[in-house]
């Protein structure tokens, strides 16, 4: 499963398949769950023939519980595609949306980068390569701002990236904003 798909000017980092695993391991778990509680209501069918209502009281809690895996699986399953950075030429973009709770877009701006650090907490994370990836960011003179990323797969791989992107960003804003020596005497005398 690929995490980093390369364009020509930019570069789609998803996050670790470990947390559509666990979601699907939940929808699954839930869906068995209501399965049972179906196969209870016929099971125990002659016996619940005094209580009418009972035996739909068991269908409709069955039936709710699979609506409820099955929307919150699609929801899930929408929100892990649309939860991704996007690594441009000037420009770091944080997409985290889902259909319909969170619709978020940061942009970072890789001058302003002041650190960039790679946590890993658990031996499970470090076997399955998914750690998280802190970055800290100077918002003004007095403010900094620590963002993290967490289940970032391979970030060794993100982390050079974002350094060779901020080394090239830093170096236009050079050529931009110095002036030779040469061309600024020519200037002054003309």
């Amino acid at each position: 499963m690929t995490h980093y798909i390369e364009k020509e000017d930019y570069i789609i980092v998803k996050r670790h398949f470990i947390l559509f695993i666990w979601k699907v391991i939940k929808f699954f778990f839930l869906l068995l769950i209501a399965i049972f509680i179906y196969w209870l209501s016929f099971k125990y069918w002659s016996k619940f023939s005094d209580i009418t209502y009972l035996k739909y009281v068991f269908f409709a809690i069955s039936f709710s519980i699979l609506n409820y895996a099955f929307i919150s699986f699609m929801i899930y399953f929408i929100e892990y595609y649309n939860n991704i950075i996007v690594v441009y030429k000037n420009h770091i973009y944080i997409i985290k949306s889902s259909l319909i709770l969170i619709d978020d877009i940061e942009v970072l701006d890789p001058y302003r980068i002041m650190r960039m650090d790679v946590v890993c907490h658990w031996f499970i994370s470090n076997i399955l390569d998914y750690w998280n990836l802190i970055i800290e960011q100077q918002q003004d003179e007095t403010k900094e701002w620590i963002r993290t990323f967490h289940f970032v797969p391979n970030p060794y791989k993100l982390l050079s990236i974002i350094k060779e992107q901020r080394n090239k960003v830093v170096e236009d804003r050079k050529k931009k904003y110095i002036i030779s020596v040469d061309n600024w005497e020519e200037k002054v005398v003309s």
